[in-house]
Order: structure tokens, then C-alpha cells, then sequence
């Protein structure tokens, strides 16, 4: 696997774990232990943002690589 398939995989992991995340969030709201769900909320939240980051992180490596072709 070269860099380029490399980005590749990670951006595509990337999309089916946001899709899957976007499942959580429903049912965390079903929970009625207020106290878990607060810390569930939490927590989805902190996995969505460092899955934010790899993605930003991706996007940023793709441009350095497109630049190098210049």
C-alpha cells in the first residue's frame, strides 16, 4: 500500500464510522439514565471531533501531495 491508497482507506474508514456515528446519537437519546447519557453524549462527541481532526489531517496531506505535481 502506497501513501495515496493509504489516504484512500483512511478517508473511506472514516465515512462508515461517521454514518455509524450518526446512529448513535438517536439512541443515546432513548437512554434514561440521565447521568450515563450525559457521559455518552460526552464521549460521542469527543470520538466525532478526533474523527474531525483525521479528516482534516487527510485533506491537509492530499494538498501537499497535489502540490508536488506543480
Amino acid at each position: 500500500m502506497d501513501q495515496a491508497e493509504a489516504i484512500k482507506a483512511i478517508e473511506e474508514s472514516c465515512r462508515t464510522i461517521s454514518i455509524e456515528m450518526m446512529k448513535i446519537g438517536p439512541a443515546i437519546h432513548k437512554i434514561e439514565d440521565t447521568e450515563l447519557k450525559g457521559e455518552l453524549i460526552k464521549q460521542s462527541h469527543t470520538a466525532t471531533t478526533a474523527l474531525e481532526v483525521i479528516k482534516k489531517q487527510m485533506i491537509k496531506l492530499k494538498g501537499r501531495d497535489d502540490s508536488a505535481l506543480l
